[in-house]
């Protein structure tokens, strides 16, 4: 006679334990995916892979706009500085354009005059932002910067450009200044024309940092909000469900317990069996 020690279908397995075999809870909660490999879903993660990779060009891209921003905003403060400096040069020239002023104080002013424009001169020298000079082309060169060009999508043709600038007294034509040796009345009031030019040409330097700006602020948030749409859409479809997959985890184990005590008291049944057929 032969006794069968296949006892699985004298076992017991509730119907919500069932069917929890095939799933990898544990490895699914180490590593907070729902996918851990293709045979999981194959065609849901080719979703998540290209949700990925969209997700790592557009997290880019903002930082590529804050980098940017950062830059013209250094550039127009610097350029704040350089408006403020020609105002007190303006100033200076309206006093020295007026007769009663004497030749003495005249020559007082042209020394202030000239020291403010050095130093108008060294701003747009030591204006950059890393390695760029933002200004003029760079620290030794009074020519104009090159220009400036931000990406700021995940396409090569999305991208904000900033026009080329030359804030210093050779770019503003400022440079003529008291080349002459002489500083009259007269000399003072040609000077602000020269001046009047070169503020209206410096305001329209920080229009247009400004109108670039207000172009990457714009991209921020539209790229921002694409950012979070697809980390919404990326987290719907590849996190795990901590929840489900606990339950999951704990439905195996009472399995294996169940497994477990079956195999034992199938051990006993087997034992007693042999005992009987040998009394």
């Amino acid at each position: 006679m032969t006794i069968s020690n296949d006892y699985s279908n004298y076992l017991y397995v509730p119907e919500e334990l069932q069917g929890v075999r095939s799933s990898n809870p544990l490895e699914k909660i180490a590593t907070n995916k729902e996918l851990t490999k293709a045979s999981d879903d194959p065609a849901l993660l080719a979703i998540s892979d290209q949700l990925n990779y969209e997700q790592s060009g557009l997290t880019q891209g903002v930082q590529n706009i804050n980098s940017a921003l950062s830059y013209l905003q250094i550039g127009d403060s610097a350029l704040g500085e350089q408006s403020d400096i020609l105002n007190t040069i303006r100033e200076k020239t309206l006093q020295a354009a007026t007769d009663t002023t004497s030749d003495d104080q005249r020559n007082i002013i042209r020394n202030d005059i000239s020291k403010l424009l050095e130093q108008f001169d060294n701003i747009a020298s030591s204006t950059s932002y890393g390695d760029n000079s933002i200004l003029q082309k760079n620290q030794d060169d009074k020519g104009e910067s090159n220009t400036f060009d931000a990406q700021t999508g995940t396409d090569s043709q999305d991208s904000t450009s900033l026009n080329p600038l030359q804030s210093n007294t050779q770019g503003l034509g400022l440079d003529g200044f008291l080349q002459d040796g002489t500083f009259s009345a007269d000399d003072a009031r040609t000077f602000l024309d020269t001046i009047d030019q070169a503020s209206a040409k410096l305001q329209d330097f920080r229009s247009d940092i400004g109108s670039t700006a207000q172009q990457l602020e714009s991209s921020y948030t539209s790229m921002s909000a694409q950012v979070v749409n697809n980390s919404s859409a990326l987290s719907t479809i590849s996190n795990v469900d901590f929840a489900k997959e606990v339950s999951s985890f704990s439905k195996q184990n009472i399995l294996a317990q169940i497994g477990s005590f079956g195999q034992s008291q199938a051990n006993n049944i087997n034992q007693q069996s042999v005992l009987r057929l040998l009394s």
